[in-house]
């Protein structure tokens, strides 16, 4: 059975209306919910074709006119059949909008990639097609990558945990950012008025 994907630090009675909203239900998002299947592994054959078909589609990208401008891109091109499938897609996604067109791109390439691992990627992968999501605006996106990274037990690194915060930032639901915070500093209390008072101005002039 697939794990749902619902980033589980948006359920609070605090929380404004859109974000009480996407906290009721999967994430609204404009590609197909990301999910993590439970099943076994596929056979090493399908595996395998799984792989020769990631493999065409990096190339595809590789070899478009806007990647080959990239000194990035020229440089993972050099190496781009000696690099594991994840490894291959991780650096892809941190060298970004040189690359991918949109968010949707980018989310493909990375879900073909897990199929290939029989998992999730590293962090690094997650935050650079996370950066490719927050530029384009789409910061449900963002968050339901976090909740697909802790549906499949891999743990999220500060580049994660920043740019979640800056999209629940952008939707307005203090109260997550606040507990991401204190996730990412280690002190359930250091974000404490955050969440209770709401938007930062309103912090700081209670403070004055």
């Amino acid at each position: 059975p697939s794990l749902p994907l619902r980033p589980p630090l948006l359920a609070t009675p605090s929380l404004p209306l859109r974000a009480r909203a996407l906290a009721a239900g999967p994430l609204p998002l404009r590609v197909p919910p990301p999910r993590m299947t439970a099943s076994p592994l596929p056979p090493s054959d399908s595996r395998s074709s799984e792989s020769a078909a990631l493999y065409s589609k990096m190339e595809r990208l590789l070899r478009a006119p806007k990647a080959k401008a990239s000194p990035l891109v020229r440089s993972l091109t050099r190496n781009w059949l000696t690099l594991p499938p994840e490894e291959l897609v991780e650096n892809a996604l941190v060298i970004g909008r040189s690359l991918f067109d949109t968010f949707d791109d980018g989310f493909e390439l990375l879900e073909a990639a897990e199929h290939v691992a029989g998992g999730a990627l590293s962090a690094r992968a997650y935050g650079g097609l996370m950066r490719i999501g927050e530029a384009e605006g789409r910061h449900a996106d963002v968050l339901a990558l976090l909740g697909r990274m802790r549906a499949s037990g891999a743990p999220p690194g500060p580049a994660v945990m920043l740019a979640a915060m800056h999209a629940a930032a952008s939707l307005g639901d203090w109260g997550c950012v606040s507990r991401l915070f204190s996730e990412y500093a280690g002190d359930d209390g250091a974000a404490a008025p955050l969440e209770v008072l709401g938007e930062p101005a309103a912090v700081e002039e209670l403070e004055e």
